[in-house]
């Protein structure tokens, strides 16, 4: 990584446009980016997940799904149990 020039050649899309100084530099990159379709059922379970990860940080220990999932988010009902 001390030779920007020849770590920024190595990187696909990536090139040097200016040398400000001796240490600094700017440069351009190019990305490309597009869609992925994921399993709706393996959303819907990964939000879950993360609901209930977050249930004991909101004083609760049960989740419940309060609508579908939608754009890659979904709502929960989070409720206090108790023991059994």
């Amino acid at each position: 990584l001390h030779d920007i020039r020849a770590t920024a050649g190595c990187m696909p899309g990536a090139a040097i446009t200016e040398q400000v100084d001796a240490t600094h530099f700017k440069g351009t990159v190019k990305s490309k980016v597009g869609f992925y379709n994921r399993n709706p059922l393996r959303v819907q379970e990964e939000l879950e997940t993360l609901a209930r990860n977050e249930a004991p940080s909101a004083g609760a220990n049960a989740v419940q799904a309060a609508a579908a999932p939608a754009d890659g988010s979904q709502r929960f009902a989070a409720f206090q149990c108790p023991p059994r």
